[in-house]
Formats: C-alpha cells, structure tokens, sequence
C-alpha cells in the first residue's frame, strides 16, 4: 500500500497531474455520455474551458510570463462561454476564439517541454507533463482543423452520417489523434492543400516527438543513475 500512496502522492502534487488527469476526463468520460451530437460538441465545449484552466497549474514560474498566460486564459474563458452559451456562427468570431485558444495551447505546449527536456531527473510528474504534452499536440492540431473547415468547410470529407454540428467538436480531435498516431482509418479525409499539408506534418511530429522524448528521457535516466553511483 505504501508504495502506491507514495505515486499518487507524487502525481497529485505535480504541476501536470490536475492537466493529464483533465485531459483523460475529456477523452474517456465524455464518448460515454449517451446524448444527441449537438449537446456533445457542448460538452466538449465545457471541457475545452476547464483543460484551458487545468493549464494554468503547467505554465512556467516566470511571473511576466505566468500574468500573460492568466489574461489570455481569461479572455479565451469569456469568449469560450460567449460562444457556447450564444451558440454564436459567425465566421470571424468563431475563428478569432480559436485563434486565441491556439496561441494559448501553443505557449503551453512550449513551456512544458522546456521542463521536459531540461536537464532534472526524470519522475512521475515529468513522465505526467510529457503525456500532457503530446495530447496537447493533438489538440493544437485539432484547432487548426477547425479553423479550416470554418473558412473553408470542404477542406474535409466526412462519412454521410456526419452532421455540421459535431464536425467542429468531435470529429476534429478524433481526426486530429487518428493522424498523429498515424492510424490513417480514411473514414475523414483531407481534400484541399492545405488540410494536407497540415495533416502529413501532424503525422510526422507525431513520429518524431515519440522517438526523441523516449530518446531524451532514457538519456536522462542513465545520466542521474550513473551520477548517483558515482556519488555512492
């Protein structure tokens, strides 16, 4: 028992846990929810502003930093709740919040690597930041997905059965992780250039961010485990 209450002990007091532990809640309770596809994409929508505050606990201790990342996630939290309360369409609305929730993702995703890839050993928290970061890559992904078929909604082919409703919702993250896992089902499929383009780099980063994080940690590992030795 000791053993396993000193993991939860470390994975709870983590700056990542409260993110992971969001992001799978997202991921894993809300496909469970029998409802129709419009009330998921809501739900989805209620999620993606608790993850936007779950980040908050991941930024960097630099102050100036931190303060810009408190604005920005209360200016993406108000124009979230604008635009699911209002079920807002317009264009230019709908594409400047998710213009703010990418700049957002991204800031994330660049702090947590850096205490990812620095040189401190590795733990459960770092192990719970690097899983973090790579469903946030799907998410960042996600975004852009969505950004393009707002402008242009025959940037994608979708299955007949699709309605519009979930396509901003749900279907984005489901093509966003079928595609950087490379899984490739071809049920949604990318038809103008740029969703193309977009979905082979997704693919590639998906390859490369694996390769060199378990690259890097095992690096990491043996470093501290040798200097430990030494020390003894």
């Amino acid at each position: 028992m000791k053993p396993i209450r000193s993991i939860l002990k470390r994975l709870f007091s983590g700056r990542f846990s409260l993110l992971l532990l969001t992001l799978g809640g997202m991921f894993f309770l809300v496909p469970l929810i029998p409802s129709d596809t419009a009330f998921l994409d809501d739900l989805l929508g209620v999620f993606s502003l608790v993850v936007l505050l779950s980040c908050l606990r991941s930024i960097t201790q630099n102050q100036a930093v931190f303060s810009f990342m408190v604005a920005l996630a209360l200016l993406n939290l108000a124009a979230g709740s604008f635009e699911l309360l209002g079920h807002t369409h317009v264009m230019a609305f709908q594409v400047s919040v998710l213009g703010m929730r990418l700049l957002y993702y991204g800031i994330v995703f660049v702090s947590i690597m850096r205490y990812v890839f620095d040189q401190t050993s590795v733990t459960v928290d770092k192990i719970c930041g690097a899983v973090s970061a790579y469903i946030l890559m799907g998410l960042i992904f996600a975004v852009i997905y969505s950004i393009f078929f707002i402008i242009n909604p025959g940037s994608f082919s979708f299955p007949q059965e699709v309605t519009s409703d979930s396509l901003l919702g749900l279907w984005s993250i489901y093509y966003s992780f079928v595609t950087l896992t490379t899984l490739g089902y071809g049920d949604v499929t990318p038809v103008l250039p740029a969703a193309q383009v977009y979905s082979f780099v997704e693919a590639a980063c998906g390859q490369l961010f694996l390769g060199i994080l378990v690259a890097r940690l095992i690096a990491l590992q043996i470093l501290h485990s040798r200097a430990e030795s030494g020390r003894e």
